[in-house]
């Protein structure tokens, strides 16, 4: 089994946010990661992080949150959506699409597409699933 970093993507000496996520995450990515990066479990203004992780339940809180992950990803960052599998009420309007909708207005798509179409949800900790997004290409 793959370790939840490198599931993630995150590299030495990176700085990673988490955002809104279940009790015990950040202290399992901690510990995970061997203290190579550093893992912040509240956005500091004036901080940029190379990846972000931000657990949502619903398209209403991912809006309302786009334009600060955005403007706190470092050049080249990545930002994990991330939202409960098999998900009913609120959270079952996010699917990759409507996040990739949501996400390319703030400049963001699915790394490595240029045309930013849907990717498939990948398994992140126990019933949750996540896309991964980057600065799309004409905003780099």
């Amino acid at each position: 089994m793959r370790s939840l970093g490198r599931v993630l993507g995150v590299g030495e000496d990176d700085a990673v946010a988490v955002v809104g996520a279940p009790d015990g995450f950040a202290d399992r990515l901690t510990t995970e990661l061997l203290g190579e990066a550093a893992v912040h479990t509240h956005l500091d203004e004036a901080a940029r992080y190379d990846v972000i992780i931000a657990f949502v339940t619903g398209q209403a809180e991912l809006a309302g949150l786009l334009g600060r992950l955005t403007a706190q990803l470092a050049p080249g960052g990545r930002l994990w959506v991330v939202w409960p599998q098999g998900a009913t009420g609120p959270a079952a309007d996010l699917t990759p699409d409507r996040i990739l909708r949501l996400a390319g207005p703030a400049g963001l798509a699915l790394p490595g597409s240029p045309t930013g179409g849907a990717d498939q949800p990948r398994p992140i900790d126990h019933g949750w699933q996540g896309v991964r997004l980057s600065a799309a290409p004409a905003a780099r």
